[in-house]
């Protein structure tokens, strides 16, 4: 049966690579937001009405954290509106046993607290609690929840600090501090803060195994190691401008002290992917690597 794959936020940061990577383009929906909106149940309807959509890859969601947390226990906000009711409007558009639903998460699902320190691989339970996470990983576990409740065989892929060579509309973990070095402006960055990061084009991968092979499950896609924000920025401006020594250091545990919310930044994060890589049978790449290829596609803030 021919593929008809709905790609949900495709003009995002990373829903649009993975449309300008996806070589069946015959195969695929790409709806702009004025022809499909999860608050919008008719219009959904209107859009779907005659395609016989076989699989829904959903990158759209609310990921502001910064506004989330400002909506923190409001299920009236638009974080929630749109990763949680939202998602249940998405999923009732479809035949829970004959729609193959991919859903894109997050690794803010988990607290990256001293208490339950990161890497976390696909088995450790996210947090089920908003006073331990942010209330935008809050509401994305809600809405993994959704589907996992409702498909029969669905995919959650969680990805963090996903990054890109290019993308004029919005920049990422790496293009934005670039721009901040060219315009003078870079602040000091963590070197205390564990994490890893997601090359999109090795999500697309991913993603692209999902759909011709229908694997199902929980599966990770990160960087296979971690790094923090001081040592990968640092890296990236060294090898791109040929300078070192210029990014200044800062501590993520006393930049919490002066916050309301000492969960809105993980500082022990970072996702595991050895299940992943073995169940699709890709090998992702270390930060280092990841940082190279950019260069090779000559990264642009």
């Amino acid at each position: 049966m021919k593929k008809c794959v709905l790609v949900t936020g495709a003009q995002g940061l990373v829903g649009s690579r993975f449309a300008e990577l996806y070589g069946q383009r015959n195969n695929l929906l790409t709806p702009q937001i004025s022809e499909f909106n999860f608050l919008d149940i008719p219009l959904m309807e209107k859009y779907l009405k005659d395609k016989n959509i076989t699989h829904v890859v959903n990158f759209a969601a609310f990921t502001d954290v910064s506004l989330g947390e400002s909506e923190r226990g409001n299920k009236n906000g638009l974080c929630w509106r749109v990763n949680v009711t939202g998602v249940q409007n998405l999923t009732k558009m479809f035949n829970k046993n004959k729609v193959k639903f991919i859903h894109i998460s997050t690794d803010m699902v988990f607290p990256g607290s001293s208490e339950d320190r990161g890497p976390y691989d696909e088995k450790h339970k996210p947090i089920d609690d908003p006073n331990v996470v942010t209330w935008y990983g809050y509401s994305k576990y809600e809405g993994e929840k959704v589907v996992q409740n409702y498909f029969r065989n669905p995919a959650i892929v969680r990805i963090i600090y996903p990054v890109r060579a290019r993308f004029d509309l919005k920049s990422d973990f790496l293009r934005k501090p670039l721009k901040l070095y060219e315009e003078g402006k870079l602040y000091p960055l963590f070197d205390d803060q564990h994490l890893s990061i997601t090359f999109i084009d090795e999500l697309y991968k991913v993603l692209k195994v999902i759909i011709e092979d229908e694997k199902s499950g929980i599966f990770h896609c990160s960087s296979d190691d971690q790094t923090t924000p001081h040592e990968i920025v640092s890296y990236l401006i060294e090898a791109k401008y040929g300078v070192k020594g210029v990014v200044k250091r800062a501590s993520i545990k006393d930049f919490l002290k002066t916050q309301e919310n000492p969960r809105r930044y993980p500082i022990f994060g970072g996702l595991r992917s050895t299940y992943s890589q073995q169940a699709l049978q890709i090998k992702f790449s270390g930060w280092k690597e990841i940082v190279n290829e950019l260069l090779k596609q000559n990264i642009t803030p």
